[in-house]
């Protein structure tokens, strides 16, 4: 979707800072709540039990 966004709209550099920062902002936020599951999991993997 970026890279059609990007194609769109070339000339215009803050639409497509916009839409970068559409893409990239969800992911942060969910990592940012689901981070002490990951890391769990992670240090789950190495234990035996």
């Amino acid at each position: 979707m970026l890279a059609g966004l990007r194609n769109l709209w070339w000339t215009r550099y803050e639409m497509w800072a916009a839409g970068s920062m559409l893409t990239v902002v969800p992911v942060m936020v969910i990592y940012s709540f689901a981070s002490r599951y990951f890391i769990r999991g992670v240090a789950m993997t190495g234990m035996k039990g």
